[in-house]
């Protein structure tokens, strides 16, 4: 990964305008919110097999 980070957002207070992604004004990129912090560790472990994967 060069030079680029990843931001993993959690959403702990759910309501009826709730989602997991939501648009970035100004942003290549939209942003995913998980339901708990657990969820977003698991999704970050993942991607980070997903990148050995690819790297190796």
């Amino acid at each position: 990964m060069t030079g680029q980070s990843s931001i993993l957002g959690v959403s702990l207070l759910e309501d009826e305008k709730h989602h997991t992604v939501y648009n970035v004004e100004n942003c290549a990129f939209k942003s995913v919110f998980y339901p708990n912090p657990e969820r977003a560790v698991k999704a970050l472990s993942k991607m980070y097999e997903y990148y050995r994967f690819l790297n190796r």
